[in-house]
């Protein structure tokens, strides 16, 4: 799950095998391409666009639709002098951005080729539409990276969800989590807003009421020092019973919630089309219904 690959620029063939390789990827997979280097659409475009214009801007077109499906590689430094192969050598040693590499036929690396990966059965990429993560704030913070850094805006569904325990302390199983969440928004670089929709009935519980909750919300933004991240709040009668965390582009359901335990794991899955769609649609209403900066 979350899995990062880079491939070689010189791998694929022509327009057809870019558009099969990138059907691999995305937020509906699971598994996500590495922009290795910065340049790399570019790199395919010049590459591949040369036989015609009108080919060259098939090539943008795709890059431009199936852009969230990359994702930038930061710490991987690249030397501009040396072949693509040498660095992505270097950075797979070194664990830098990805987690495997696609490399051209027959390449001397032992890495998988594009023909394996797009042709060959039993040989393509493993599965990463979910897996059973440790019930741990960084954990979740991993998980939900990919969508925070595609998203100007987020929004965590849960109707167990509260920053409180029943005894009006806080809740030390949540809190850490929403910590984290938060931080990996705002260090996300596209983030701009983070919005809970919580049930009335749980807050009421335990934070007591909604003012109580919004003061919690207002210490977490300061606990984590949220500059460009807004958190929103609405609260209803009820959401159903999925625990998620969704956007326009893609979203993940957490069947345990956005808590810490101990020892145990939760299953987390990126949502289909058919099932995050539905859920756009109850939940994203036009910002000025029911949304309130913290």
């Amino acid at each position: 799950m979350n899995e990062r690959y880079a491939v070689d620029p010189a791998a694929p063939a022509d327009v057809r095998e870019l558009k099969l390789l990138l059907d691999q990827f995305g937020f509906q997979t699971g598994r996500f391409l590495s922009r290795f280097p910065q340049d790399w659409p570019w790199q395919l475009i010049n590459r591949l666009g040369d036989a015609s214009p009108m080919e060259r801007q098939r090539l943008v077109d795709l890059f431009q639709r199936r852009q969230r499906c990359l994702l930038p590689a930061p710490d991987a430094p690249y030397q501009v002098k040396a072949s693509w192969e040498s660095n992505a050598a270097v950075a797979a040693e070194r664990h830098y951005a990805f987690d495997d590499v696609i490399g051209q036929r027959g390449n001397g690396f032992g890495w998988p080729s594009i023909d394996q990966v797009l042709y060959e059965d039993g040989l393509g990429l493993p599965p990463g539409q979910g897996g059973h993560i440790p019930m741990q704030a960084p954990r979740y913070a991993d998980a939900v990276r990919p969508l925070l850094m595609a998203s100007a805006e987020v929004i965590l569904v849960d109707p167990f969800f509260s920053t409180r325990e029943k005894s009006g302390r806080q809740c030390r199983n949540r809190w850490p989590v929403l910590l984290a969440l938060l931080r990996a928004a705002e260090s996300s670089v596209t983030c701009q807003s983070f919005k809970l929709i919580l049930v009335r009935r749980q807050v009421e519980t335990t934070a007591g009421s909604d003012t109580s909750l919004k003061s919690d919300l207002a210490q977490a933004t300061a606990e984590v020092g949220l500059t460009r991240v807004a958190v929103g709040l609405e609260i209803r009668e009820s959401v159903g019973h999925g625990r998620y965390l969704i956007s326009i582009h893609g979203g993940l359901q957490f069947d345990q919630g956005f808590e810490e335990r101990k020892g145990l794991q939760n299953h987390v899955h990126w949502l289909s089309a058919p099932e995050l769609d539905p859920l756009l649609a109850q939940f994203s209403p036009p910002t000025s219904l029911a949304y309130r900066k913290i």
